[in-house]
């Protein structure tokens, strides 16, 4: 039996208790469904008829948002359930010194460090993972960051009246999973580097580093404090590494170093550790992708080298090999 296998026989109590658990919640949002249509075709039916066509409408939207909202409530106590009975076994089972906290996340102040982002007005996050990856310090999660805007909009009437309202909007900053590990070089400043080879004005601003890689150069952006440091950090294996991440990340697969610590940013849903309401809980295949995804970010101090500590940084007593 392979990994995947194990795990799943282990699990498949546990399992086939969240599908039976899932099945019991879609029978109640389809009898909440059933029920306020019904209600809401009675009233319409009822209805004085000058005032049909209205009462019927509002009758619909409310039966409507009273079935999204009891179905968002039954969806998050399902993804509670997972959360708190198969991802602790599966985050245990890629390494005995890895944690996992359902509701926690990377600080939004570390979020702010990284120099990838700016400082967002909203920030949450949840699926922590922490510990060691051989002799690395490790840890991810999901993170969403958004910036505040504030919208006005401007309305005239067919007699020229303007009207000017204001509000306010979030924009995303951030979404997605971003990786931060303990760098196995000892460094000071940052260097960033963005997804997508640098524009003219990227160019000529006085942090930018040209590198002697022409494919990573057309790849990625460099920005870093220090010149030297930063071609210091980028060593033709560490770029050969970094481009082979992104091949198996995406084209927008952004990185740092800052703080001492290696960020990696990889966009995608911030929901992509939360089952489904509309899909069976018992999934092999679900569960292979869980465990793939967790595996392939952990993993991800090996692609870059940061177990490798030779030369730089000496390896912490305190840790402990994962």
């Amino acid at each position: 039996m392979n990994v995947m296998d194990t795990l799943y026989a282990g699990m498949g109590g546990v399992l086939e208790s969240l599908e039976a658990g899932r099945r019991r919640r879609l029978a109640v949002i389809r009898n909440w469904a059933a029920g306020l249509l019904a209600m809401a075709l009675f009233v319409t039916l009822y209805a004085d008829k000058d005032n049909q066509a209205l009462t019927g409408f509002i009758s619909f939207m409310i039966a409507l948002i009273v079935c999204v909202y009891i179905t968002s409530r039954h969806k998050a106590g399902l993804a509670a359930d997972f959360r708190a009975s198969v991802m602790p076994g599966l985050v245990r089972s890629l390494g005995e010194h890895l944690t996992y906290t359902p509701h926690g996340s990377i600080p939004e102040e570390e979020f702010c460090n990284c120099g990838l982002f700016i400082t967002p007005d909203r920030y949450h996050g949840c699926d922590l993972i922490e510990g060691y990856a051989g002799q690395t310090q490790i840890r991810f999660s999901m993170v969403h960051a958004e910036e505040r805007h504030e919208v006005t909009d401007t309305d005239t009437d067919s007699d020229g009246h303007t009207t000017t309202t204001t509000r306010t909007e979030y924009r995303e900053i951030f979404q997605g999973l971003l990786f931060s590990a303990d760098c196995n070089k000892h460094f000071y400043g940052v260097t960033c580097l963005s997804a997508g080879g640098a524009g003219f004005f990227s160019r000529i601003r006085q942090d930018y580093v040209h590198l002697e890689h022409p494919g990573f150069n057309r790849a990625f952006t460099v920005h870093g404090s220090d010149q030297v440091e930063s071609r210091y950090l980028l060593t033709p294996g560490m770029m050969e590494r970094i481009m082979a991440l992104k091949s198996r990340c995406g084209d927008r697969m952004s990185m740092s170093f800052a703080g001492g610590r290696v960020y990696v940013a990889i966009p995608m849903a911030v929901n992509t550790f939360t089952p489904g309401l509309w899909r069976r809980m018992d999934s092999l295949e679900k569960l292979a992708g869980y465990y793939g995804l967790m595996r392939f970010v952990i993993g991800m101090a090996d692609d870059l080298n940061l177990n490798t500590r030779i030369w730089s940084k000496p390896y912490e007593s305190g840790s402990i090999e994962a």
